[in-house]
């Protein structure tokens, strides 16, 4: 799989919290994002959470990391960079927050 540099998705388990995407996209809480969620999957084209887990919510961790790749390079962004190069990626919900 291919890395990139400080990809907030590394260390993270394989099926992801509510509350671990909240954190990478800079929400105040899993609940702030949870109102946000469907927003972001209709106008943003974010992944769904797995429909074989009802409640928590999880998502894939490929799915959000494809995602998140695909965001920053719609903004021109290098993912490859180190983070203190480019600009803060949490910006990347389109000021849904």
């Amino acid at each position: 799989m291919e890395r990139f540099a400080d990809d907030p998705f590394e260390t993270l388990p394989i099926l992801v919290t509510s509350g671990d995407v909240a954190a990478i996209l800079g929400f105040t809480s899993s609940e702030a994002f949870l109102a946000k969620r469907v927003e972001m999957e209709d106008l943003l084209d974010f992944p769904s959470p797995v429909q074989w887990v009802q409640r928590p919510y999880k998502w894939r961790r490929d799915m959000l990391r494809g995602w998140w790749r695909r965001q920053a390079e719609d903004m021109g962004i290098d993912v490859s960079l180190p983070r203190s190069a480019r600009p803060d990626l949490r910006a990347i919900d389109g000021g849904l927050r």
